[in-house]
């Protein structure tokens, strides 16, 4: 269900917070992280920084494929909000690591002093659970796939 409405909650989620939850898995062994990212709505794309020598990293370039969530800092139980998230993570390459840097380095002005690499997080799947006074509500949203060009 890709309601345009929904997605602007979802969007709006999104920007509102800083840090994301990645767990990653691949051969056996899996390892999470948490880390602060910069959100592209257009593109339904975060980006973060990461240590291209943690663990997690080493995982995510034997398998791409990641989950995670990312929680609203609300204090009660009665009015909380949080996402899940299935997204494909790959490491940029250096062309078009320099502008997403800038981008991120907007939101974290700190980390132009970090030479950590940039990552390209490009969500896929996404449910948005919010409750207001108790009530439980659940939105989704999903990748359009890409359609293939028709043989001529």
């Amino acid at each position: 269900m890709n309601d345009e409405q929904q997605l602007c909650e979802i969007c709006q989620f999104i920007n509102q917070e800083r840090v994301l939850t990645l767990s990653v898995a691949a051969g056996g062994t899996v390892w999470s992280a948490s880390c602060f990212y910069q959100f592209q709505k257009d593109q339904m794309v975060l980006y973060l920084m990461s240590d291209i020598n943690s663990r997690h990293s080493q995982l995510m370039l034997k398998a791409p494929t990641v989950s995670g969530t990312i929680i609203s800092s609300a204090q009660s139980m009665m009015s909380m909000k949080g996402m899940q998230y299935q997204a494909h993570i790959t490491p940029l390459s250096e062309e078009r690591e320099a502008q997403a840097r800038n981008f991120y380095c907007e939101r974290y002005p700190i980390s132009r002093v970090m030479a950590l690499k940039i990552w390209h997080l490009q969500l896929m799947e996404i449910k948005f659970t919010q409750r207001r006074m108790g009530v439980k509500r659940c939105l989704h949203w999903l990748r359009a796939p890409k359609r293939e060009a028709l043989p001529q």
